[in-house]
């Protein structure tokens, strides 16, 4: 894998999950990141639904960076304490 393709290629959706993720450091209220969360798990499961009935395109490489940050969110909101320490 090329991670700098990699980068670029989720460059502007991940900055905008950023400012969708945001409140949630300004408040320190885990539930904030649930929406982050949410949209990285529906835009893999979109490009798999795409590449299963519409015959586009396999982007593994977008799909494993939207789920490992999606796996990372929830593991920050799983976790028993309750900062971001």
């Amino acid at each position: 894998l090329n991670f700098k393709k990699i980068y670029n290629l989720n460059k502007k959706f991940n900055d905008k999950i950023v400012f969708v993720g945001l409140p949630s450091t300004v408040k320190k209220d885990k539930v904030w990141l649930y929406a982050p969360i949410a949209l990285f798990g529906f835009a893999a499961v979109s490009r798999l639904i795409a590449f299963l009935f519409h015959d586009a395109a396999l982007s593994t490489d977008k799909i494993l960076v939207e789920l490992v940050l999606a796996g990372f969110l929830l593991f920050l909101v799983k976790r028993k304490e309750n900062s971001f320490s």
